[in-house]
């Protein structure tokens, strides 16, 4: 697997186990970027489930057939997902894209939740791969 790769619209890279996905600065987020994102995370995963570090606060908005992908194709081979929003508005595009894809009460296919710190973010992959028995 390649230790780090990058598109016009996000980089990627690993570090431990976690696979670390920074979308760079945007202030519309369309189907085009979620598209090339997606393709990008695939190529680099290689058909593999692994837990996913989304620093998206660079992200100003999400349109909704951006979000509708994210939510559908763009949930294959993740094990976890962890958010990593700034406080406010871009916290709730995290919210959004998980109530988009997993109305309430419905269970989610793999662990998700948003975070504002970084470090909160990375304990929470952590402990999820632990509950599963899984090394992080």
């Amino acid at each position: 697997m390649k230790e780090k790769l990058q598109n016009e619209y996000a980089e990627y890279e690993m570090i431990g186990k976690i696979l670390h996905i920074r979308f760079k600065k945007m202030d519309r987020l369309d189907i085009l970027a979620a598209e090339t994102i997606v393709n990008g995370r695939m190529s680099f995963q290689m058909d593999r489930y692994l837990p996913i570090l989304c620093d998206v606060r660079e992200v100003r908005f999400v349109d909704n057939l951006a979000r509708e992908y994210f939510s559908s194709l763009g949930s294959l081979f993740i094990k976890v997902l962890a958010f990593l929003t700034e406080p406010g508005i871009n916290d709730m595009l995290g919210e959004l894209y998980l109530d988009n894809y997993y109305p309430k009460g419905e269970k989610y296919e793999f662990p998700s939740k948003v975070f504002t710190d970084h470090k909160a973010a990375l304990d929470y992959i952590n402990e999820e791969l632990e509950k599963d028995g899984l090394s992080p």
